[in-house]
């Protein structure tokens, strides 16, 4: 891929913009252990990765962005961690593959969102179940134990909660995807 002096300092500035992101907010959000806080970042990280994108419109730009983020989260304030750095990586790798079939539009950036945002649930699932060796299965039910504790005294069943989970995470996925492509066209009509 030829990159222009533009769009490698555009990759740079909107990678570093993601890793400051991953390493000071998402810190702050797992120190205070804030529910949904993989789909909080990754719905902040869409508003200028999508556009950012678009604008460069390169085949390789978002994952060249999530390895310059990748480098950045490795000197995060708590210390290096593995699973992080592994899901940024893995979120830019999909996201890429994304739209290798989608255009940068309207529905490829709400698709591509969406698809994003449901990221911190594999992640959670498969990539550190994985990485620390623990069956899928067994941490997906200790998952569901997690996730059946946050009913709030209400005696709800655990299939709501889980379609309430994965309910917040395409919901904010399209809200996502809808915000990334206004801010893409607001900053293409600036640019004409």
């Amino acid at each position: 891929m030829n990159l222009s002096y533009k769009n490698i300092a555009l990759i740079s500035v909107f990678g570093c913009l993601w890793g400051v992101l991953e390493m000071t907010l998402g810190s702050m959000l797992h120190l205070f252990n804030i529910p949904f806080r993989g789909l909080i970042i990754c719905s902040i990280v869409l508003l200028f990765i999508l556009p950012s994108a678009k604008l460069i419109n390169k085949r390789g730009a978002i994952i060249y962005m999530a390895l310059v983020a990748c480098i950045i989260k490795i000197f995060s304030i708590g210390g290096f961690k593995i699973s992080p750095v592994i899901a940024i990586l893995f979120e830019g790798l999909v996201l890429e593959f994304v739209f290798l079939f989608l255009k940068y539009n309207i529905v490829g950036f709400i698709i591509g969102a969406v698809i994003f945002c449901l990221m911190p649930i594999f992640h959670q699932v498969f990539i550190t179940s994985f990485l620390f060796g623990i069956n899928p299965i067994n941490f997906a039910t200790e998952l569901l134990i997690q996730l059946k504790k946050i009913n709030l005294g209400f005696n709800i069943s655990i299939f709501f909660i889980v379609i309430f989970y994965i309910l917040v995470h395409l919901i904010l996925g399209i809200i996502s995807g809808i915000l990334s492509w206004k801010i893409a066209k607001n900053i293409t009509l600036r640019l004409e």
